[in-house]
């Protein structure tokens, strides 16, 4: 029997796919990084009828037997009770949603601003050089992730470290012994919420009639604070690292303030963090792509490669803030999944960029395109360190 292609392909780096995500079938059998048979999904098409596709869970009927994509704890197998997966999910939607709503990120994002200006002024009172990630990014996403959730923000570097930690790919132990500390601090500061409501997601769940207990609402509550702060800090590294990159794009948007949330779109639709792919397991046999998927069988959606589909996004590898396209990236989902923190964390990232490209208009890489680097073997898969550089005298208040 001819060997399987093994996740990850080689050829990690921030601006480029490695081509082995971009060439071959849409629909296609490889070896996980765990060592199992899975499906790997690239086609655009494909990606986004598999999202929405309602014979497709994070649940498996055997998880013992179930094809493992990595050693992670956040995405290396099975997760949830296979009978009640879907209605646990859209109770857990319900759940958050009131908190991710329209109205509610409208109105954090004064907040968000505010916090956007604060951070800058560390980065200009820091000075040249700096590493964007250490020094903006991941302190903004951590400010506005706190206030929403009601996260002592003094605790970052714990829940940094816990977070870092539980996206690790190839070291089980450690990926499951982080997560377990960070949900077990989440299930601390529920008891608190409990004992002393305020105005913040965490009283809202612990207030809240829902079947679930504050064991699983601690899981809930890690799993957004996860999202807010590793997910949207390396978003806002990637959406700033295109612009820097590109200075006739970055030159475009200056002049036209207007294209800020298409620079961010755009950057969101390059992003290549997560190559090794959204994992799912077919509850029903399916048939897409000219292949036939079993039920029971894992499905890694490589959302990556969908979004750099040259057949729906011409000149698919180049950042083209005024792209004109008739399908949606997919950087957040689709259909039921979809990421219900969009809307906010779109709000962070317009806002980022817009008072980068305002208080610091020399900003610049300090080292060449191709010397920046990527963390492997994580879920995340965010930049090793940003450098950057900027004329102190250029740098309004």
């Amino acid at each position: 029997m001819q060997e399987l292609p093994r996740l990850p392909f080689p050829g990690l780096h921030p601006f480029e796919l490695a081509a082995g995500y971009l060439e071959g079938p849409a629909v296609r059998r490889v070896t996980t990084p765990a060592g199992d048979p899975a499906w790997l999904v690239t086609g655009y098409a494909e990606v986004r009828d598999l999202l929405s596709d309602r014979r497709l869970g994070r649940s498996h009927p055997c998880p013992e037997r179930a094809a493992r994509l990595s050693g992670s704890i956040r995405l290396g197998g099975p997760a949830g009770a296979h009978a009640s997966e879907r209605a646990d999910h859209a109770a857990m939607r319900r759940l958050l949603n009131p908190a991710f709503s329209a109205r509610r990120t409208a109105a954090l994002r004064g907040f968000v601003r505010h916090a956007v200006e604060e951070v800058l002024d560390g980065v200009a009172a820091h000075g040249p050089p700096a590493d964007l990630r250490v020094c903006f990014s991941r302190p903004l996403a951590g400010r506005v992730i706190c206030e929403l959730l009601g996260v002592p923000y003094a605790d970052r570097d714990d829940f940094a470290a816990w977070a870092d930690e539980a996206s690790l790919l190839s070291e089980p132990e450690r990926s499951w012994a982080a997560w377990g500390r960070l949900v077990a601090y989440m299930e601390e500061l529920l008891h608190r919420r409990r004992r002393r409501p305020a105005r913040d997601l965490l009283s809202d769940l612990v207030v809240a009639e829902s079947p679930f207990s504050v064991a699983e609402l601690a899981r809930l509550g890690a799993a957004v604070l996860f999202g807010g702060y590793a997910t949207t800090a390396l978003r806002v590294d990637f959406v700033t690292a295109f612009l820097l990159a590109c200075p006739d794009q970055r030159a475009l948007v200056r002049r036209s303030p207007d294209l800020v949330e298409a620079a961010v779109e755009e950057g969101l639709r390059l992003a290549s963090a997560n190559t090794h792919g959204i994992p799912r397991y077919a509850h029903a046999d399916l048939r897409i792509g000219g292949v036939t998927i079993r039920e029971g069988d894992g499905i890694l959606l490589n959302v990556p490669a969908a979004n750099r589909d040259p057949g729906v996004f011409p000149d698919a590898g180049s950042f083209v803030v005024t792209r004109s396209s008739p399908a949606p990236h997919l950087a957040f989902g689709r259909g039921p999944r979809h990421c219900v923190g969009a809307g906010l964390a779109r709000v962070e990232l317009t806002e980022a960029v817009s008072a980068i490209l305002r208080r610091l208009p020399g900003l610049r890489l300090a080292v060449p395109v191709a010397e920046l680097r990527q963390v492997g073997g994580t879920t995340t898969e965010d930049f090793e360190q940003l450098p950057v550089v900027w004329d102190e005298r250029r740098c309004p208040s």
